[in-house]
């Protein structure tokens, strides 16, 4: 049964203890078709104020990475969930301003209205967030899962890759959160 609210709507509980941890999981599976040509990408998870990254995977435009990453919140649920999270996949071989190939963000509050408070093996569009109607950088396929006290987290299982997925077919999150 979920938990509700305070029984007073003005009163705003503070988390005070490790039993009121909230914590966002977030796996970083594999990219695809990303621009550039020689690239040795890096994902950068960005999550309040702060940053996570996977490991490099040098030459390719399709890294696969499969790793999970964990952020911790003691602040109120509400606050968590107007938080965003930022995906930015660079071209680490390139120090300039520009190793940038695309970025995709959006508020938690997606994740928590998904059943289980959980998406998982999802395609995001990776884009130019200064110009999000130059078209795609690539796709980069991820799971979120937030985790309340007592939260069972779903298993984060990878799915099969298959090489002729339609990925532009299972796109899921699009522009309209881009835009924001």
């Amino acid at each position: 049964m979920p938990k509700m609210g305070p029984e007073y709507p003005d009163e705003e509980p503070k988390l005070q203890s490790w039993d009121d941890l909230n914590r966002i999981r977030v796996k970083v599976i594999e990219a695809r078709q990303l621009q550039g040509a020689n690239i040795s990408p890096i994902c950068k998870i960005t999550c309040w104020k702060e940053s996570k990254d996977t490991r490099v995977r040098n030459s390719t435009n399709s890294p696969f990475w499969d790793q999970t990453f964990f952020f911790n919140f003691f602040d109120s649920a509400a606050e968590m969930l107007d938080q965003q999270l930022v995906f930015t996949v660079y071209d680490s071989r390139r120090l300039r301003r520009d190793s940038m190939i695309g970025s995709f963000k959006f508020d938690l509050s997606i994740v928590y209205e998904c059943d289980r408070h959980a998406m998982l093996n999802k395609w995001l569009l990776l884009c130019n967030p200064e110009d999000p109607m130059s078209g795609a950088k690539g796709y980069l396929k991820i799971s979120v899962v937030i985790l309340g006290p007592g939260d069972e987290a779903p298993i984060m299982k990878v799915g099969e890759s298959d090489e002729k997925e339609d990925i532009e077919g299972l796109v899921k999150l699009i522009y309209f959160f881009v835009i924001k």
